[in-house]
């Protein structure tokens, strides 16, 4: 498959699109059609569309502090397809996407590494991109890429950000404040609580696999197919590719000041935040 036919929205990308808007939406408070999961139970919102082609989502990194931020993103499939087949919109195989392919018999579930991205002390970033996880021709690339970037183009429309992998300076004197291996990932139920029934919602089911050891404790969106990660480590240790045991924040003290690094999403952002607590 050609690099052009991932990238764009063809016939039969707009198609699948349609088919899934007429099981997968919802409608929302003003009677139109909501495309990315609202679940007030639990409650979870987020920004990842239903839609398989041109879906914008707002980034904003935010560094309110006088501390260096720089973070290593993890991105995967975002939404559950129907079947673990490595057929996912279009074929998958283990040459064109060596990073998020589990094994020769199942697409769920394995993150891919980005280069770090740098966010200098005192500084915003809070781009538009035009697609939903900014892998091609984006501010975040694959560490692993194929020289075609056929995953990279792929993630760019069907991928999200999981999470990420967090270094902290002071750009004074070059301290490590938080010196790396410090894995966060973007939030889903709160803690302590490991299905989403418990809470009244009946939006989530568990995503089946070929690979348990991997795609344990992942749930989809029944009405949006989204994938989220739960926070049963204690029965899945290791699940959702090693994050359902990491935090969504770290609080820390340097220096007679509190930090607080904190990763969030709202129905129209993706959000990664250094301030002061």
């Amino acid at each position: 498959m050609g690099l052009f036919t991932l990238i764009a929205c063809s016939e039969d990308s707009y198609q699948a699109a349609d088919n899934m808007n007429e099981s997968g939406t919802v409608e929302n408070g003003s009677g139109g059609m909501q495309t990315n999961s609202i679940d007030p139970a639990i409650p979870y919102e987020s920004p990842y569309d239903i839609n398989i082609c041109c879906s914008p989502v707002n980034y904003e990194f935010i560094n309110n502090t006088d501390l260096d931020l720089e973070f290593s993103p993890y991105v995967g499939l975002a939404r559950y397809d129907g079947a673990d087949d490595l057929v996912h919109y279009w074929n998958l195989n283990p040459v064109d996407y060596p990073n998020i392919i589990v094994n020769e018999n199942g697409e769920y579930f394995k993150l891919a590494e980005c280069h770090p991205f740098n966010l200098p002390a005192g500084t915003i970033f809070n781009p538009t991109y035009q697609s939903q996880c900014p892998t091609f021709n984006g501010f975040f690339s694959l560490v692993n890429s194929t020289p075609t970037s056929i995953e990279e183009a792929f993630l760019n429309e069907y991928g999200k950000v999981y999470s990420i992998n967090a270094t902290i300076t002071d750009p004074n004197n070059f301290n490590m404040v938080v010196r790396g291996n410090e894995y966060l990932r973007f939030p889903f139920l709160p803690s302590g609580v490991v299905d989403p029934a418990a809470l009244g919602s009946g939006d989530w089911l568990k995503v089946p696999s070929t690979n348990p050891s991997l795609s344990n404790d992942l749930w989809y969106n029944v009405k949006t197919f989204e994938i989220c990660v739960g926070n049963n480590s204690t029965a899945f240790p290791g699940g959702g590719d090693g994050i359902n045991d990491k935090p969504s924040e770290l609080i820390f003290d340097y220096i007679g000041t509190t930090y607080i690094l904190k990763l969030y999403t709202t129905s129209t952002n993706v959000v990664i935040s250094l301030d002061y607590l």
